[in-house]
């Protein structure tokens, strides 16, 4: 009986200590904008490294300055220490011919991709821009979990009801224009570490403006010039005509200047044609990285 008793206990804790292995992941560390790619110590100079690399760290379409997409970290599996294992994103470059994806192995919210280096060329050229879409689309998602947590609840339900699109307005933004086709949401910060200012518009738009691309570049530039004004008279937004607009999908990616004025930076818009609306997003950040600002609008939109 006494025996029974035992083994029923340990049967039990065995459970219980298997349970909380799952369940007590550690926190996940790293940056979103960092891979770090853990390599077979012999494939350290292997043109597939390299070219990773270069398909990782391709420049960001639509921004004044250049930035990367992604910053690679290299570690050899020989150092392939604890202080790697908990990174956000991780990639395992290897000598076989797989390509796999799991998650949350030493981390919560963590994304791991493992393949190897044994196909042509073409094949791991593609799994790689593959891998890096994935990484990119999880951090959409990771951003815009992160502001639906801690977002200004009012602005979005409002949103929601008047434009039937679901749109997570930071709480730090400040609502000056709120009107029947037109929300205007802005942030501004200046002081000894920073000069930044940023813009959310959603209006509705026309019809025949959403069929048509350079219909719907002059709806906004139209928008932008009535409603992000500069100090001086006459001085007013305007996307800048000067630099092509680059599209994927929905979302449109180009700079904006201020007319009569030094101002500037990307813009971002995004066309929800089955709604009629149309948002924008305006950045003006002197000196800063302009990538963490861009990917918090394309998470939010």
């Amino acid at each position: 009986m006494n025996k029974l008793i035992i083994y029923n206990l340990l049967f039990v804790l065995l459970i219980r200590c298997d349970y909380s292995s799952e369940n007590v992941l550690l926190k996940n560390t790293g940056l979103n904008k960092e891979v770090v790619v853990v390599i077979d110590d012999e494939l350290h100079n292997h043109k597939y490294t390299n070219l990773l690399e270069t398909i990782f760290e391709k420049e960001i379409d639509g921004l004044p300055q250049i930035e990367q997409m992604f910053k690679v970290i290299v570690v050899k599996k020989s150092n392939f220490s604890r202080i790697f294992q908990t990174h956000k994103n991780l990639i395992f470059l290897e000598k076989h011919e797989n390509f796999d994806v799991s998650k949350n192995k030493w981390a919560k919210d963590q994304l791991i991709i493992n393949f190897g280096v044994q196909v042509n060329e073409n094949v791991f050229s593609k799994r790689s821009i593959k891998a890096r879409d994935l990484f990119y689309e999880k951090e959409r998602k990771r951003i815009r979990f992160q502001v639906k947590n801690n977002h200004n609840k009012t602005a979005t339900r409002y949103i929601k009801d008047q434009f039937g699109v679901e749109i997570f307005i930071p709480i730090e933004y400040s609502t000056p224009i709120v009107e029947k086709d037109l929300f205007i949401a802005d942030f501004h910060s200046y002081n000894e570490k920073q000069d930044l200012f940023k813009y959310i518009i959603i209006f509705m738009s026309k019809e025949e403006d959403l069929k048509n691309d350079n219909r719907c570049l002059r709806s906004v530039d139209s928008v932008i010039n009535k409603y992000v004004l500069g100090v001086r008279s006459g001085s007013y937004a305007q996307i800048d005509d000067r630099v092509s607009i680059k599209k994927q999908n929905n979302f449109f990616y180009g700079i904006w200047n201020l007319k009569n004025g030094f101002m500037g930076g990307p813009i971002l818009i995004k066309r929800f044609d089955d709604l009629g609306v149309i948002a924008i997003g305006l950045i003006c950040a002197p000196n800063q990285e302009k990538r963490k600002h861009i990917r918090i609008l394309e998470a939010v939109f």
